[in-house]
This record gives structure tokens, sequence and C-alpha cells, in this order.
């Protein structure tokens, strides 16, 4: 009997390592998918950033200095078009 219960335990620890590590798998082919690289740096495309590029459109900016993923300081020179084309065209293509 005891012998029962230890199989079945191992066998649920198994499988709770084993969809860890395909959640794990996923999350990282997401987060690589969501990478934009432009003038030497690479942001995270996120509605958060898509949304924060869009207020600054509206407000009628055409360039700004955004910090990237690795906090380094990128000129974007023509806003709308980062916005329009590759932020939101980016976001839109990707397979996640």
């Amino acid at each position: 009997m005891s012998d029962d219960r230890l199989h079945k335990a191992l066998e649920f620890a198994n499988y709770r390592q084993t969809f860890f590590n395909q959640k794990q798998i996923l999350k990282n082919k997401s987060q690589a998918l969501l990478s934009y690289s432009i003038q030497g740096g690479t942001f995270k495309v996120t509605q958060e950033l898509i949304a924060f590029v869009g207020t600054f459109v509206q407000q009628g900016y055409e360039e700004i200095v955004l910090l990237d993923v690795n906090e380094n300081p990128i000129k974007i020179d023509n806003l709308k078009s980062f916005l329009t084309e590759n932020l939101i065209g980016f976001w839109l293509n990707t397979d996640c």
C-alpha cells in the first residue's frame, strides 16, 4: 500500500515538473517573439508601450527618447511611424 502511494506521489511530482517546464518554454518563446529591435535598442512590445507612445503621438510629439529593455536611452526620430508601422504592426503580426 505504501509503495502505491509513493508511486502516485512520484508520478504527480513528475507531472508538475513537466507542466512547469512546458509553461516556462512557452513564456520564454512569447517574450522572445515580442522583442523588437530598432536603432540599436531592444524594446519589449507591450500594450503599455503602445499606449505610452500613442499618448505622445496624440499630443503632437514627433520624436522621443525611450529606455529600452537594458535601460539605454534610444532616440526615436519618427514617433508616429514607430507606433503605427513598427509597434502596432509587430504586435498584430506576432503569433502569441
